[in-house]
């Protein structure tokens, strides 16, 4: 066995006089703050505020424009958003949103460290440095490596405890089926004590060092738990001892995901920058059996190509050659984006390049190594942004991250190996055909499903017979609630024989079908899925025979007529839905006896843009877009 280290909204301005800024304190306490533009000559209303709403602090932030910052007690988003929707005295108004410094980290020889600049990672760490699960629990990046300095300063505060065992007892105090685990796991000498080694401790570095502490160098991610295991015996690392280490590694992300996160640790990665040259599967299976477990609990893991200038895929290598979707092998690059000469290579079993030609990390005591060089030093980059990929998963992500394991690990994989930086170099010659971009991945993640769920759910559903239009048509009325509605929302049902999208969830002649309903934001991010509606039109005589907005009209004095026709005396209800899908304006209207059936809505308090005007009686309803304009 070898080591694959090779050492060898733009508001107008506005200027207004006497604007009078008062600055209201009520008292601390936990808080939210938004940011209200109110009308010239407006301001918030501070005693409805403090009822309604918790105020606690309130201040005109920008006089000529009369901004107000308003602070308020945790609250319902959406109460906040609706009562400042239907206030006249705001032109607009949105969440505060918290700015931070653009910089770099300040460690004195992150100047040096070109690779991390390479990947964007000055760039990432603007949007993540790492951190924990949605639940809390620590992100935990496992090593299996020669050995370790587990105190080196750069990275001491990061090395992953068993918190539920006691040391050097003789117990397996948390019944994981390991005695003394304190340390992570030597799987040779079976004790979590790791032989104090070069090599892993400048793996470890470049994972996990600290970053911004005014220190040596930063790793990839500054706030995150390495798991140490290591192996090895004076020939050298056996595959047993390789496999056994693995079986810590699936036991304690196994733990986890059943105990819910009570047990074990939320290991989402592991890397071993070490190999078999010219060795295939079929000789050495239990090596790439164990990358299938360890992916069907939800880890990924990162293995070094060789340093040789071979091609894998006919000369062997292991673990380049395990056929697993959970294994992502990594060759080495240069500055310029080649492939170094002395790399390993294939078509078929590497998969990405990642820069390792003379980079500096982590070594024994408190010094650096200024040229570790090799697949060793690509490797752990890719291992580490995965690590900061899993940072930004919501909630909603991470359930499916313990119920379904493997789906989200292969997502991950997936987002990864779509955002290489394209390198001409590696066309042909591996997977992805390009270098480690770790901020397009982690800007995916960020921006996709995985990592911006919504928390949308359905609060009303009204299913119709529609049978005065058509007896094999149906209607479906849907309301969602939750806290993106304050954006662009969309609604979608699907079935084998139709499908539909709107964003105001009314959906009418429709087949009769059992329908999925899909809710979706702007950023087409799934806020509300899995939901099975089933229309099944009737043959019931018509509510009434004719029921249909006419027209709608705009007087110019910031009022639009709803003119409909409804042949019977029934109340209806007018509203009116911005075009993000938000209820602006809702009434219950008793039609005139004399048979004129119109509304006004006054609409001078309203910003310019589309508007949907609708009415609605006995579970119909019928829909006119209009615009305003100011």
């Amino acid at each position: 066995m070898i080591y694959r280290s090779g050492k060898a909204l733009r508001t107008p301005s506005l200027v207004i006089a006497g604007i009078f800024c008062l600055c209201i304190s009520i008292r601390a306490q936990d808080q939210q703050s938004w940011i209200v533009s109110y009308k010239m000559g407006e301001s918030p209303q501070v005693q409805q505020l403090k009822s309604q709403h918790n105020l606690i602090h309130a201040r005109c932030i920008f006089k000529s424009l009369n901004l107000w910052q308003l602070e308020v007690s945790e609250s319902n988003d959406l109460d906040i958003t609706k009562s400042f929707a239907k206030n006249s005295q705001i032109r607009y108004f949105h969440k505060d949103l918290q700015s931070h410094s653009r910089y770099a980290p300040n460690d004195p020889d992150f100047p040096a460290q070109w690779n991390m600049t390479q990947i964007g990672m000055d760039r990432v760490w603007d949007i993540t440095t790492g951190g924990t699960a949605p639940n809390g629990d620590d992100i935990v990046v496992a090593i299996f490596d020669d050995g370790f300095q587990l105190d080196h300063p750069e990275y001491a505060a990061n090395v992953w405890h068993n918190v539920g065992e006691l040391p050097d007892n003789g117990i397996d105090d948390d019944n994981n089926g390991y005695i003394d685990d304190v340390n992570g796991w030597n799987s040779t000498t079976e004790n979590d004590e790791h032989s104090l080694e070069r090599h892993g401790t400048s793996v470890a570095g470049l994972i996990g060092a600290q970053g911004d502490n005014q220190s040596q160098i930063a790793g990839a991610n500054w706030n995150v738990k390495l798991m140490l295991t290591s192996g090895g015996r004076q020939s050298g690392v056996n595959i047993g001892d390789v496999v056994a280490a693995y079986d810590y590694i699936y036991t304690q992300r196994k733990i986890y995901n059943e105990t819910n996160g009570a047990k074990g640790a939320y290991i989402v990665v592991s890397n071993y920058s070490g190999g078999a040259s010219n060795k295939f599967p079929a000789d050495f299976p239990s090596w790439c059996e164990v990358f299938e477990s360890l992916g069907s609990v939800g880890v990924l893991n990162v293995g070094a190509a060789p340093n040789a200038a071979t091609d894998i895929d006919t000369e062997g290598d292991l673990p380049g050659t395990c056929p697993s979707d959970f294994l992502i092998v990594v060759t080495n690059t240069d500055r310029i984006d080649e492939k170094v000469g002395p790399a390993g290579f294939g078509s078929i079993g590497v998969d990405i390049g990642a820069p390792g030609d003379d980079v500096i990390t982590t070594d024994l005591g408190s010094s650096l190594d200024e040229a570790f060089f090799g697949t060793s030093a690509a490797a752990p980059q890719v291992a580490g942004t995965i690590s900061l990929m899993y940072s930004l998963i919501c909630p909603e992500s991470f359930q499916r991250s313990l119920t379904n394991p493997s789906e989200l690990a292969l997502q991950m994989k997936g987002a990864l190996m779509s955002s290489v930086t394209p390198a001409s170099n590696l066309q042909g010659i591996t997977v992805s055909g390009g270098r480690l971009n770790a901020f397009a991945a982690v800007t995916f993640i960020e921006e996709s499903v995985i990592g911006n769920c919504c928390e949308i759910k359905l609060t009303d559903v009204i299913i119709q017979d529609e049978s005065c239009l058509n007896s094999e048509d149906g209607q479906l009325i849907l309301t969602a609630e939750g806290k993106d509605l304050t954006g662009t929302i969309q609604y979608f049902i699907e079935s084998d024989v139709y499908d539909e999208i709107n964003r105001l969830g009314s959906f009418t002649r429709i087949p009769g079908s059992a329908y999925n309903v899909v809710i979706e934001d702007d950023m087409e991010s799934t806020c509300f899925l899995d939901t099975i509606l089933t229309v099944q039109p009737g043959l019931e005589e018509c509510p009434f025979s004719e029921f249909a907005i006419d027209h709608l009209r705009d007087d110019g004095n910031h009022t639009i007529t709803v003119a409909y026709t409804l042949d019977e005396q029934k109340d209806v209800q007018v509203q009116v839905h911005n075009n993000m899908g938000q209820l602006l304006y809702s009434q219950l209207v008793t039609p005139d006896l004399s048979g004129i059936r119109t509304h006004e809505i006054n609409t001078r308090s309203w910003a310019s843009g589309v508007y949907h005007a609708s009415i609605l009686a006995t579970g119909f309803r019928d829909v006119e877009s209009f615009y305003v304009i100011h």
